[in-house]
């Protein structure tokens, strides 16, 4: 592991995948079908009875999606939520797989720089742990690897979210389904201005020009030295001396996020007196990283809009409905 930076990501034994980990839609009645993943949508009447609800469906596949689409054709997106996860290649070890998991919860931490895609800013930007009571800034510093990162909070129109996926609908996951998991969702404020209105705009969608944005790697910092200037080795020495504490958090961002943690005013002075400006610094894009992801949510894109029979779904339990 280099010693002057956050860990970096090994793709020669990570494979990234993406995935729709859940879609909330209006709708006047509930449907008593099993889809794909094994699962029903989960209903939830609004306070008035005659104004409908919503359906959840978790995990859902493309033919669930087009099956409500045909169902639903006028329904809303009120949420949407995709999931890139970092699975470990077959072949490791259980004690390897958790390595390749921990170094990539780092790797996300000091790497991942959403704050400037986010049209609305980020509300939030901590890390909290697993009794969720505690809110932690890593501006500043690296981040247990079991902590749940989060950028914005549950109420933002966006919300980016990285955690370790070792559980799955309250049930633990065999070691060899763990994986390192990244989300960002979308909520109906986000979904009205990015033109996401009904399922049929969700099937044909340019998502990775969408998602990328938000989910955009930092490779290192570069200083920025005009042909005319001196080299400035105080300058670099912080920047590296930041780069190494926070990654890409330790450099400042135009409309910081609100404070979390309860810190006091000093101890945020003294944190932002060790954020390096951008002013002399340029953020260089990790290619590698960004474009596994892109293509990841390019094959998403692909699995969406493939031809599915008759349009109706075919892994669908029609018999439930009967």
């Amino acid at each position: 592991m280099n010693q002057s930076s956050p860990p970096d990501f090994d793709f020669t034994r990570l494979a990234p995948h993406a995935v729709i980990d859940f879609i909330t839609i209006t709708a006047d009645h509930p449907v008593p079908v099993i889809f794909s993943a094994g699962r029903s949508a989960v209903w939830r009447p609004l306070d008035e009875p005659s104004a409908g609800g919503t359906l959840t469906l978790h995990d859902p596949s493309a033919a669930d999606l087009h099956w409500l689409q045909l169902q639903f054709p006028a329904s809303l997106v009120m949420e949407l939520e995709i999931a890139i996860d970092f699975w470990p290649v077959t072949g490791c070890t259980q004690a390897e797989r958790q390595e390749l998991i921990d170094s990539t919860m780092l790797a996300i931490a000091g790497r991942l720089r959403p704050d400037e895609a986010c049209p609305y800013g980020f509300g939030l930007r901590a890390s909290v742990g697993g009794g969720r009571v505690s809110l932690q800034p890593f501006h500043d510093r690296q981040p247990p690897t079991w902590a749940q990162l989060l950028w914005g909070s549950r109420g933002d129109w966006i919300q980016v979210k990285a955690y370790p996926k070792t559980r799955d609908h309250n049930e633990p996951l065999p070691i060899e389904h763990r994986r390192a998991r990244l989300e960002i969702a979308f909520r109906r404020g986000a979904l009205m201005d990015l033109g996401i209105h009904h399922i049929t705009h969700v099937l044909f969608h340019s998502w990775r020009k969408l998602v990328a944005p938000y989910l955009r790697f930092i490779a290192r910092p570069e200083v920025r030295i005009r042909r005319w200037e001196a080299p400035r080795p105080a300058l670099q020495a912080r920047v590296w001396s930041a780069w190494r504490r926070g990654g890409a958090g330790a450099f400042k961002l135009a409309h910081p996020p609100a404070e979390a943690g309860g810190l006091t005013m000093e101890a945020i002075k003294y944190r932002e007196s060790r954020q390096v400006s951008l002013k002399s610094v340029r953020l260089v894009r990790h290619r590698r990283a960004n474009e596994l992801v892109g293509n990841a949510l390019r094959q998403l894109e692909r699995r969406l809009t493939s031809r599915v029979s008759g349009g109706r779904g075919e892994q669908v339990n029609r018999d439930s409905q009967r």
